[in-house]
This record gives C-alpha cells, sequence and structure tokens, in this order.
C-alpha cells in the first residue's frame, strides 16, 4: 500500500540532504518548509529568503546531484 513518510531534513544543510535522498531514494518529493508566521518572516527576512528560496534551490540541487532529476516528480 501506498504511504506517506515523513522525513527530517535541513534546507540550510545541503548534505544532509543529499543524504536523505541518496538513503530514501525517492520518486516524489513535497517541500514544506517555509517560515510559516508572516510577521516573524518580515522580522527576519533575510533567515526566511534563505530557507524558502535558497532551500529550495539547495533541495533541487541535491536531486540533480543524486541523479534523481530524470526521475523525480
Amino acid at each position: 500500500p501506498n504511504k506517506l513518510h515523513l522525513h527530517y531534513g535541513d534546507l540550510m544543510d545541503s548534505t544532509n540532504l543529499a543524504y536523505v535522498i541518496a538513503t530514501v531514494m525517492p520518486i516524489e518529493i513535497y517541500n514544506l518548509g517555509m517560515q510559516s508566521h508572516v510577521k516573524v518572516s518580515f522580522e527576519m527576512a533575510e533567515y526566511t529568503g534563505d530557507v524558502d528560496a535558497l532551500g529550495t534551490l539547495r533541495l533541487l540541487d541535491a536531486i540533480r546531484v543524486m541523479g534523481f532529476s530524470s526521475i523525480m516528480r
């Protein structure tokens, strides 16, 4: 049966992202990492940008580096 499994990954840590992808070998990844509080996101704009934007870039790069870009959704 299809099941959803959550795996911890720090979007600030490219090495950890690559490790999780290599270990799990997923066919789908859902990036749920973000700054969820609007006020805090404005108060910590640089950190928010790093996690939300650069974190997504790190995740996509880890997918590419680990060779999953052709099969990943």
